[in-house]
């Protein structure tokens, strides 16, 4: 087999009215669309695989169509191709994955080993809003199935993201989970919180019986990560979704930093992905992919690794109706992916990533 073409579009991916003002911008920027994207490498054989991606550059891309196009290339040979094309984007890896996938037939995950085929989804939400609008919602969320909320803490005042994070818990009693994101591993969008607001914040969440925090500290400040992460009792301390790198993972784990890690497919791959899953099982930690919130694509990869791996709960599912509804996050696709009665995602079944994309879409909302 030969790789003929390897293209790289961006997409602006439409948003419904009043349009998102993400939590960790602090609410201050507002979203009518949302740019993403689309990597395709395609075949001399007709098979061309696909994958979601973020922020590469075209000359990457160039760099990779030099190494890879009209060369005769075994798409089973992740491990040797990740090795020897310096700085292999992950949305090459999963498009590669995609067309051995879809050579014979199978899910990714089954492929590099299946272990789980349905996971339980947590309605991530991405805006902020007030303590009982979002108790609302919670509400309603959990009568079409949902077990478990995130929400943005991301206010100027901590207080108020524990009102809202109380008026969630008692609209809901125990019937859900509850994590919690502030966003400060990287994007320094005020509110920066000190230490001790992180430890008062925490300290909070593990009476209101809060899951977990998600990227309380700057991801460079490993000794406030660990230490957080061993003095919490029941809080569990999540992060390190902008990171890639095996190594670094291992620094993390070496450092006591964090009780579930969370890389992105888009960034880590789901090759590489699986690799630091057992790495984090070798140290009795838990893994969650963070997962693209508005773009179904991006969820698709998600599963394919949370398929083959023993030591994930949850699958973050993009959720923040009128605006981000199953419907809109998956309409890059020919069918959406839903959650079930009892809460679950069902990986999806057919080859490669198990998706199919709506071309008519895609070539109307592609930048040319």
């Amino acid at each position: 087999m030969k790789l003929v073409d390897v293209t790289l579009s961006s997409l602006k991916l439409p948003l419904p009215k009043p349009g998102l003002r993400p939590g960790w911008l602090g609410g201050l920027r507002q979203y009518s669309t949302y740019p993403t994207q689309l990597i395709q490498v395609f075949t001399d054989e007709g098979v061309t695989g696909i994958a979601l991606s973020e922020g590469v550059p075209r000359r990457t891309i160039d760099y990779v169509k030099t190494s890879l196009v009209h060369q005769e290339i075994d798409p089973f040979d992740i491990e040797r191709l990740s090795r020897t094309i310096r700085g292999l984007p992950a949305g090459i890896e999963i498009a590669l994955l995609d067309i051995a996938g879809k050579i014979v037939g199978k899910p990714i995950y089954k492929l590099l080993g299946g272990y789980q085929d349905k996971v339980l989804a947590y309605a991530a939400t991405i805006n902020l809003k007030e303590p009982e609008e979002r108790a609302k919602d919670a509400v309603t969320f959990l009568d079409k199935g949902f077990k478990a909320i995130k929400l943005r803490a991301h206010f100027p005042d901590p207080m108020k993201d524990l009102a809202v994070i109380k008026a969630v818990r008692d609209a809901v009693g125990d019937d859900m989970e509850i994590m919690v994101d502030a966003n400060q591993a990287g994007h320094r969008v005020p509110p920066v919180w000190s230490h001790r607001t992180v430890y008062r914040m925490a300290r909070a969440m593990e009476k209101l019986n809060v899951f977990w925090l998600e990227e309380p500290l700057h991801r460079e400040d490993l000794d406030g990560i660990s230490e957080l992460t061993t003095k919490m009792e029941t809080l569990m301390i999540t992060g390190a979704e902008g990171e890639r790198s095996l190594r670094r993972f291992r620094q993390f784990f070496d450092k006591g930093c964090f009780d579930i890690v969370q890389p992105d497919t888009i960034r880590a791959g789901i090759h590489n992905g699986k690799k630091i899953a057992i790495l984090a099982e070798a140290y009795d930690k838990l893994i969650v992919p963070h997962t693209h919130s508005i773009c179904g694509l991006g969820l698709a990869s998600s599963l394919q690794l949370i398929g083959l791996t023993p030591n994930c709960p949850y699958v973050e599912f993009g959720y923040e109706p009128p605006i981000v509804t199953i419907e809109q996050r998956d309409s890059i696709l020919t069918e959406p992916i839903p959650i079930d009665k009892e809460g679950y995602v069902h990986i999806p079944q057919s080859p490669g990533l198990g998706v199919e994309l709506d071309e008519e879409f895609i070539e109307k909302h592609t930048v040319h």
